[in-house]
């Protein structure tokens, strides 16, 4: 009997080692996952950052109008991804190649053009980044699209579950009821009056009013007399 006892004890204590060793290590994989998003979002925040230092020191107009373009797109993605974070593994391939190049490219632009250095090989350097980083635009658009699909493709799972529990539950497809439109709501600058009804043309017709009646008043006076 005791050797029994002591070979289940020995099993329990097995399985109970098992289940704490698989919650400890659940726990580190999502904690490892929540560092390199965290990781991830930081870079991608320090290279818009240095995109817009580079373009407050660029001379070249062009140079300057291009990178202001990507940090333009890249406002809307740094935003989205700081509201929505679960997105941030689609966006890897934006925030470690694209804009880590963007603001590289930016930034190596600035030390030549503080250099003074005007060698054929810094021009044609110069108008290679320029072509390179026009072409970053649709690139930039596509991550962006890319991202959202992916947004979009959680939310469509997610109302794929809710309609299967409101069927479970017995209610169909449009048996809610439709709210009522509200009503247009009048401009704050909306009046009543006409547009031409301005006060500098109420102050004319006073005016002309007025000279009318006293006119009136002086020739009605010369007739009596």
């Amino acid at each position: 009997m005791d050797g029994s006892y002591a070979w289940i004890i020995g099993i329990v204590a097995m399985v109970m080692l098992y289940k704490a060793w698989g919650k400890s290590g659940k726990a580190a994989k999502e904690k490892t996952l929540e560092e390199e998003m965290s990781a991830r979002l930081a870079k991608g925040l320090e290279d818009y950052r240095e995109i817009g230092v580079s373009l407050g020191q660029l001379q070249d107009r062009e140079l300057r109008a291009l990178g202001k373009n990507l940090e333009q797109k890249s406002t809307h993605i740094i935003a989205y991804l700081q509201e929505h974070p679960q997105c941030l593994p689609v966006a890897r391939h934006f925030v470690d190649y694209y804009q880590d190049r963007t603001a590289t490219l930016l930034k190596q632009c600035v030390t030549l053009e503080q250099s003074g250095i005007k060698s054929l090989e810094a021009v044609a350097v110069i108008k290679e980044t320029k072509e390179t980083l026009q072409d970053f635009a649709p690139a930039y658009d596509k991550q962006l699209a890319k991202i959202m699909d992916f947004q979009i493709a959680d939310m469509s799972a997610e109302l794929k579950v809710a309609r299967q529990v409101l069927e479970d539950d017995g209610i169909e497809k449009g048996a809610g009821p439709r709210p009522a439109l509200e009503e247009e709501k009048p401009k704050e600058n909306s009046s009543v009056f006409p547009d031409w009804l301005t006060p500098k043309n109420v102050g004319t017709a006073v005016i002309t009013v007025l000279g009318a009646v006293g006119l009136y008043k002086l020739f009605g006076k010369d007739e009596k007399k």
